[in-house]
């Protein structure tokens, strides 16, 4: 800290030690696919191929994420199988209504969406994900909205990660607290100590 690399003259409190957190494969790969539509067998290869990176959600997350995201939560192997075997039919109506007096009009489309059994589709609006965020890291959970759409006659899926941007943010400032902890050293997020 007081000497240069060579181990000579005092170094003047320059020398810093900067750690990158460099990103996981697997968080990179969760980014890089957040709102891209799947085909329904993309969407299943992708999830197979993910397994371990889902969660089955806590009795806590349960009653919190449905509280607050008005929707339920899929296991690991629920979200697999509906990749997997979904079967929708649309039904659409279309209703017009139009005042010949003042021209006034009203257009109402309606679409519904029915399993192969003919009941509605159930489909839970949301998944858990557990991944570390950083290279070698702690695993976080973080809840993942469950999205689907017909597309063309067929079903196409895509998820949107919840806010990966607090996510982030939480493991680094853990990170730092865990550091400061261990080392028993000060530790600086932001400014140098000296400029």
């Amino acid at each position: 800290y007081h000497r240069n690399a060579s181990g000579g003259d005092a170094d003047n409190c320059e020398h810093r030690i900067h750690y990158e957190f460099p990103l996981s494969d697997e968080w990179n790969l969760w980014i890089k696919n957040d709102g891209e539509i799947m085909s329904q067998s993309d969407f299943a290869i992708f999830l197979e191929d993910r397994i371990p990176d889902l969660a089955s959600p806590t009795e806590g997350e349960i009653a919190a994420y449905e509280r607050d995201f008005g929707s339920t939560i899929a296991t690991p192997s629920l979200l697999v199988n509906l990749s997997r075997k979904m079967h929708v039919n649309v039904a659409s109506q279309v209703k017009t209504e139009t005042k010949l007096q003042s021209g006034e009009g009203q257009i109402q489309w309606e679409e519904t969406h029915t399993g192969a059994d003919g009941q509605p589709v159930k489909i839970p609006g949301m998944f858990i994900l557990s991944v570390a965020p950083f290279f070698m890291g702690e695993k976080v959970r973080i809840p993942v909205r469950l999205r689907y759409r017909m597309m063309n006659q067929k079903v196409v899926w895509f998820y949107n990660i919840y806010r990966p941007d607090l996510a982030i943010t939480q493991q680094v400032e853990s990170d730092l607290s865990t550091l400061r902890s261990q080392t028993e050293l000060p530790a600086y997020a932001g400014m140098p100590e000296i400029s």
